[in-house]
């Protein structure tokens, strides 16, 4: 399974973009069911203490998982959809940590 976790503020505009980008993204392409999206309010304990365990340092921050393996990260930027979709089918991206 593929996992998108997304770590941002409530008060950041270009998280709260991000967030309605990947809906946007994975609803056209029909992935809603083949991958899991989590988002991490870095103005909360639970968020923040997540964002440190997975050395996030710039918001917003998305991070892609298949398997439990990272093959994508983006930081203080919106993920580029093509690069997006290229590590959701199983390739690796440029922007891969």
């Amino acid at each position: 399974m593929v996992t998108i976790n997304l770590y941002g503020k409530k008060s950041c505009q270009l998280c709260e973009h991000t967030k309605r980008k990947l809906s946007f993204f994975l609803k056209k392409w029909g992935y809603e069911d083949r991958v899991l999206v989590q988002y991490w309010d870095l103005d909360t304990v639970d968020g923040l203490a997540e964002a440190t365990f997975n050395d996030v340092l710039k918001t917003p921050a998305t991070v892609v998982a298949k398997d439990g393996n990272h093959v994508a990260r983006w930081e203080g930027a919106v993920p580029d959809s093509n690069e997006l979709k290229i590590c959701i089918d199983g390739g690796k991206s440029t922007a891969a940590a």
